[in-house]
């Protein structure tokens, strides 16, 4: 009797368990929603598509953008090369004009060069004509020589002819002398005419000197002609013209001066790791 009673009260207790699990469901109602962030949620679904790759050694160009400042690599002065007044002065040499190599612009007075290379001129001729001179007189005194030499060869035959006659007493000893001063006549004649050529070819060999002296002044002059005539060294920018026509100007007088347009410097501030990126970059277009 008494374990039928145990067994009813733990039902009535299991059963008062769940009603009251039953009673707080239904009174406390469902579980409170989590607040959710909507704008998280809206730039997670607007993100861009991620792609992941290995990472490896960077070898192309890149770009770096600075702010720099421009200025000239050379500044070239153009000084005149001959002295005179400069004639006339191309329009285009003015100051902030740009110019080409070979624009003439200067003309500088080329009259006193002209008469300079007029006057060489006929001294080279006049030299020339001295050596043809001489180069006559050589074949004059060369033929002389030879008749000279012939002459004394027969007087020494003629010498000797005297001798033997005189050792066999069939002739005077004044005969032997004769014959000894025409030998002695001719042999001084011969000597005199090799001399007189020794003289002609030294005066030649002078007169050659001084023909190259003259070519040397006339090739000098032509160059001084050329150089009246001012020219552009190099194609570039006036920088600062400060001469005019009807002006005089020395050798070595400075006429303008020209800015190189054919290369710039470029002076700009670099951070540690772009100037670290740019050597970089040269060292592996040397290699």
């Amino acid at each position: 009797m008494g374990g039928v009673t145990r067994i009813l009260l733990n039902l009535i207790g299991s059963v008062g368990i769940l009603g009251l699990g039953v009673f707080g469901l239904l009174f406390f109602g469902k579980a409170p929603e989590v607040p959710v962030d909507e704008s998280a949620l809206a730039a997670r679904s607007q993100a861009p598509a991620v792609e992941t790759a290995e990472v490896t050694a960077f070898s192309g160009p890149f770009q770096v953008q600075v702010d720099g400042e421009a200025s000239t690599w050379r500044v070239l002065t153009v000084s005149a090369e001959v002295g005179g007044r400069i004639e006339s002065k191309s329009a285009g040499c003015r100051s902030g004009l740009f110019v080409n190599a070979g624009d003439v612009l200067f003309e500088i007075d080329r009259r006193n060069y002209e008469l300079d290379e007029q006057r060489l001129i006929a001294r080279l001729a006049q030299a020339q004509e001295e050596l043809n001179s001489i180069d006559v007189e050589l074949g004059n005194g060369e033929s002389l020589l030879k008749l000279a030499g012939e002459e004394n060869e027969l007087q020494k035959a003629h010498l000797a002819r005297v001798k033997t006659l005189f050792q066999r007493q069939a002739t005077s000893e004044t005969e032997l002398d004769n014959a000894a001063r025409q030998e002695l006549t001719s042999r001084n004649a011969l000597q005199m005419q090799e001399n007189q050529l020794g003289s002609l070819r030294q005066s030649r060999r002078t007169k050659e000197a001084g023909l190259k002296l003259v070519e040397a002044e006339l090739e000098r002059c032509r160059l001084d002609l050329e150089r009246c005539t001012v020219k552009a060294p190099i194609a570039g920018r006036i920088v600062q013209d400060t001469r005019e026509d009807g002006d005089f100007v020395k050798a070595g007088d400075a006429l303008v001066q020209l800015s190189d347009g054919s290369r710039m410097e470029v002076r700009c501030s670099l951070r540690g790791e772009e100037v670290s990126w740019i050597w970089r970059q040269q060292q592996r277009q040397r290699s």
